[in-house]
């Protein structure tokens, strides 16, 4: 079992979306060194390493030369190492897209990830890999006593690809999640689900996902966070079987993408706070983030810009008009759809 240590009386949690990665993104990371990335994250690495564990939906695999974009990505592995500096704990890989590249780059993925010395689920190489590391249960030891969460992972296909045997992709599968859950090694005092879901680009949560979430939250789950439609979708809270209140993060959209339509070209990053006394959720709320594609601060780049910190002085900031547009009506758009949760900055 993982754990982590920090005398404390609230637990932290944060969750980004799809870090994905275009073949745009690559040549625009490129320098007379290698490539660069730290210029994407440096606006949001405050929140990020401000939370006690921060997990990212992990979009592309690590399989190497040549780096791919869509419909097959093979993304660097500095674009990793740029996440785990900005502070990103866990990397979610069961999404559509793991199984680009194949077994072997499935297989580098995870290995570059261990090498790395991250955290990770959803995929694995072996029945027993996943055996020794699923759930992922991380400890936190505060002023009260030691907090365990497991988290979960799961997503509903890989765009038709299959999974080569020994390697294990977590599909939505009822009755394996029950087996999870029931075969797990011990009692954790929350449980989330981080989920690959929904219909691309569809702005609001569909039937589907709603019936899921509401299974998860009777079957246990603590926290639903979703991924895969590249837009923000609602939050609710669920009122599961037993009574207890389920928050639900439907889609927390992109982290990083190429997206420039409206509603892709940003996401959310998702703020979870648990009492250390009580173990249980106390408080929700997020940090809407646009993806500014162009010159900030000197540099061309791709970057990641909170927007409530910008968004009552957008006037003075040197951006061009349209970016300037663009970015408001993210903003707005955001903050009407999740107007039940609030803003943190």
């Amino acid at each position: 079992m993982a754990s982590a240590s920090r005398g404390q009386d609230t637990l932290r949690l944060l969750f980004a979306g799809d870090a994905m990665s275009h073949v745009v993104q690559v040549n625009w990371a490129k320098t007379d060194t290698g490539l660069d990335y730290s210029p994407c994250f440096a606006l949001v690495e405050p929140y990020v390493k401000r939370a006690d564990y921060a997990a990212v939906n992990l979009e592309a695999p690590l399989a190497g030369e040549p780096y791919t974009g869509f419909p097959r990505f093979s993304a660097p592995d500095e674009y990793l190492m740029a996440l785990a500096r900005t502070g990103f704990d866990l990397f979610l890989l069961a999404n559509n897209h793991i199984a680009d590249r194949g077994r072997e780059g499935l297989e580098r993925t995870v290995k570059t990830l261990e090498k790395q010395g991250v955290d990770y689920a959803g995929a694995y190489l072996t029945q027993e890999a996943r055996s020794c590391r699923y759930p992922l249960y991380k400890a936190f030891y505060t002023d009260y006593d030691s907090l365990v969460v497991a988290f979960m992972n799961c997503t509903y296909g890989t765009n038709g690809l299959s999974v080569t045997r020994p390697n294990i992709v977590n599909m939505i599968d009822t009755a394996q999640i029950v087996s999870d859950l029931e075969e797990m090694e011990r009692e954790a005092d929350l449980k989330v689900m981080c989920i690959h879901w929904g219909v691309e680009y569809k702005k609001h949560s569909s039937e589907s996902q709603r019936r899921m979430a509401q299974w998860l939250a009777d079957r246990g789950f603590d926290l639903i966070i979703g991924s895969h439609p590249h837009v923000v979708q609602e939050y609710e809270v669920l009122r599961a079987a037993d009574r207890r209140e389920v928050p639900v993060f439907y889609s927390l959209g992109n982290m990083l993408s190429n997206q420039r339509w409206r509603g892709s070209n940003g996401g959310i990053m998702a703020e979870v706070s648990i009492s250390a006394a009580t173990k249980k959720i106390v408080d929700t709320g997020y940090i809407p983030i646009y993806v500014h594609k162009g010159i900030w601060q000197g540099r061309k780049q791709y970057h990641l810009i909170p927007t409530a910190e910008v968004y009552d002085t957008l006037g003075s900031v040197s951006m061009p008009r349209w970016d300037k547009d663009s970015l408001a009506v993210f903003h707005r758009d955001t903050e009407q759809k999740l107007s039940n949760t609030k803003i943190i900055k």
